[in-house]
């Protein structure tokens, strides 16, 4: 099995540190995690990573999970690009992979689901 960097970008605490800890178990995933747009945008020069977990909201005036989205698909077009929202309305009436995204996950219950894709990515 092949190790996975994954990069979760994620201002909530609490839901960082539930990544943390149920994702810390997939084997050959490793992981990093900030709290903004603008960490991981740091990061990301600093490593390659190949799947990317973001909030869609990080908070006002800041970069937020799509803008971010885009920006880490200029930068690297063959990562995996998962989003995390609790208003998955918003894709209603826009295909999320125009901003370079793979998959949206629904709150609550996007941690498994995540848990799920990442073990299955690993399996290619």
């Amino acid at each position: 099995m092949k190790n996975i960097d994954v990069l979760i970008v994620e201002d909530d605490d609490y839901t960082a540190r539930l990544y943390d800890k149920l994702l810390s178990t997939i084997k050959g995933c490793t992981l990093k995690i900030v709290s903004s747009g603008e960490e991981a945008l740091e990061a990301l020069n600093i490593n390659k990573f190949k799947i990317f977990i973001l909030d869609i909201n990080l908070g006002y005036n800041k970069l937020s999970g799509v803008d971010l989205s885009v920006e880490i698909r200029r930068m690297n077009p063959d990562a995996k690009i998962y989003v995390v929202t609790g208003f998955t309305y918003l894709f209603d009436t826009i295909d999320p992979s125009v901003a370079g995204i793979n998959k949206v996950f629904k709150k609550p219950e996007a941690v498994l689901d995540i848990i799920d894709t990442i073990e299955k990515d690993l399996a290619i």
